[in-house]
């Protein structure tokens, strides 16, 4: 099966030839602890990544991040610092905590590797399987840049990995840091909303609907931060979300004109891209 990718450069899609017959790898600009943030890596430190197969193959998939030293290890988790690029000297005092909270059915290995000229560390997390046509897998990261002289440890203590119902369609994270409780969360499949019937769109509420906790909503993303009674959040490209028996966001229904033959349709209610918003809710 031949797969294309749009090229930015040439701005056009091509077929893809990996380096290497058999292998494809995917790079990514992350944040680093030796250097400020630029637009490439200016995005929160909880980081999902999903691979969904378009076609019906065994895959191994893997999630690897680099460094320079590994201070400390222990289960799951890495503390990890730079203090050289090539010839630079950019030691800053920061280390940079590499998490996986999300661990079934994941192995996990450190290797030596050659990279940017340098002696670094690759940390991997991995799992293989045979997929089927449109099955779904992801990992998660959790990134906290801390200082030098403080204890990893307690970080790691703050943080779990949270199952959604239905099981495994979505993932997320809980942060819990003083007396505030973060929430972030996505769903591994941004299609499991839609359906094959008549109406527009073609999605229902039913059909993509994802439960975190005290959450409820069919948003492909979402982000809650509560401090006792007060909830802010974050909601995107959704119709509806419930914090326990709170309505948080709801959609008004509205006509499309999408009708197959032109006809008066019923009502739908189409997704907002995006809502946040902060609230009081019971205790």
């Amino acid at each position: 099966m031949a797969v294309t990718v749009y090229n930015t450069l040439t701005r056009k899609k091509e077929l893809l030839k990996p380096l290497e017959a058999g292998k494809v790898g995917i790079y990514t600009c992350g944040p680093t602890v030796y250097n400020f943030f630029h637009i490439g890596n200016a995005r929160v430190f909880v980081v999902f990544d999903v691979m969904k197969a378009h076609v019906e193959e065994f895959f191994t998939a893997c999630n690897l991040w680099h460094t320079r030293k590994i201070m400390a290890q222990g289960e799951h988790w890495y503390d990890t610092g730079y203090d050289l690029v090539m010839d630079d000297d950019v030691d800053t005092g920061t280390h940079l905590l590499i998490h996986f909270p999300m661990t079934h059915f994941r192995l996990e290995s450190v290797e030596k590797e050659q990279r940017n000229y340098t002696e670094e560390w690759m940390i991997a997390q991995y799992t293989g399987q045979h997929f089927e046509l449109g099955q779904h897998i992801g990992f998660v990261t959790v990134l906290v840049p801390h200082p030098a002289d403080s204890d990893p440890k307690e970080w790691v203590k703050k943080i779990r990995y949270v199952d959604t119902q239905p099981r495994q369609a979505g993932m997320a994270v809980e942060i819990t840091h003083g007396d505030e409780v973060i929430n972030i969360g996505i769903k591994r499949d941004l299609r499991m909303d839609m359906v094959r019937d008549w109406r527009r769109p073609k999605y229902t509420w039913e059909s993509g609907k994802v439960t975190c906790g005290e959450l409820t909503t069919n948003a492909d993303s979402f982000f809650t931060s509560r401090k006792g009674r007060k909830l802010a959040f974050t909601v995107v490209n959704l119709t509806k979300a419930f914090y326990q028996d709170t309505v948080l966001f709801e959609q008004l229904p509205s006509f499309f004109g999408l009708a197959f033959d032109g006809s008066r349709e019923n009502e739908g209610v189409g997704k907002a891209r995006y809502w946040r918003d902060d609230i009081l809710v019971s205790e």
